[in-house]
């Protein structure tokens, strides 16, 4: 579930072809799941900003996603949990006016 201004951009490196990105300071992308752990999977490259990451309804990390060079897939943050119930993680865009990208690519989960 996306939350504020979000937009799609193509790149055949990405996992399905495209991401989901902003630029929109609090906007948010909602990602609900069961399983034991879960990884954000997006670009890195130099006008990549930051994002506040919620789990289950808690922030737990702030993540830099600058980088001098692109790079289309990493994993961009991983949890882990002691059960493989139901579990939300959310991603909040944060304010980086020189370098103000978030993009989604995809979340792999663990059962």
């Amino acid at each position: 579930r996306y939350r504020g201004g979000w937009g799609s951009a193509p790149h055949e490196g990405y996992l399905g072809g495209s991401v989901a990105w902003s630029t929109t300071p609090g906007a948010t992308a909602t990602f609900t799941f069961k399983g034991t752990s879960v990884k954000w999977v997006g670009p890195l490259g130099p006008t990549r900003g930051r994002a506040l990451i919620l789990v289950d309804g808690r922030a737990v990390a702030r993540v830099n996603l600058w980088n001098r060079s692109f790079v289309a897939r990493a994993v961009l943050f991983k949890r882990t949990f002691r059960d493989g119930g139901r579990h939300t993680i959310t991603i909040k865009v944060l304010r980086s006016p020189d370098r103000p990208y978030v993009a989604i690519d995809g979340f792999i989960v663990r059962s």
